[in-house]
């Protein structure tokens, strides 16, 4: 299904709008069935690879693109060390023109054995602790 093939640029604003916001692009996406794994990178998503990404995706009513429910899953550098793992659910939808769109919310949560890997806190403005929540707004780039 085309929505859920990336690659998306996401925006991340934290609930406590002092801890900051930052965009990262989610990229690299391969889709099995209803899952899907890619890489979360930098706002310019040409530079280092900050996490790997799990999600899933699937349309809402069967056989109807126009409503898609999708779920990321990767992780961040928590603002009090260490790291936190980041689970963002929402749904993306298809504008009359241009491309898709994404509107969602996250929370951050301690990371498992299941949470993406992570690579680096290079650059980045948001910092999150356990529990913390926000919302996420993305826009899929168009295949070029």
């Amino acid at each position: 299904m085309a929505i859920c093939d990336g690659p998306w640029t996401m925006t991340l604003v934290n609930d406590d709008g002092g801890k900051g916001s930052d965009i990262f692009v989610f990229k690299n996406i391969t889709v099995t069935g209803t899952t899907f794994t890619g890489e979360v990178f930098d706002r310019t998503g040409m530079g280092t690879r900050i996490s790997l990404l799990t999600g899933t995706c699937e349309d809402l009513a069967t056989g109807n693109p126009r409503l898609t429910r999708l779920t990321f899953q990767f992780r961040l550098p928590a603002r009090t060390g260490g790291e936190v793992g980041m689970f963002l659910a929402g749904v993306g939808f298809p504008p009359a023109m241009g491309n898709a769109q994404f509107l969602g919310r996250f929370r951050a949560y301690t990371p498992d054995r299941f949470t993406p890997s992570f690579d680096t806190a290079e650059a980045l403005v948001i910092m999150l602790d356990v529990g913390d929540t926000g919302t996420g707004t993305g826009m899929q780039a168009l295949p070029s």
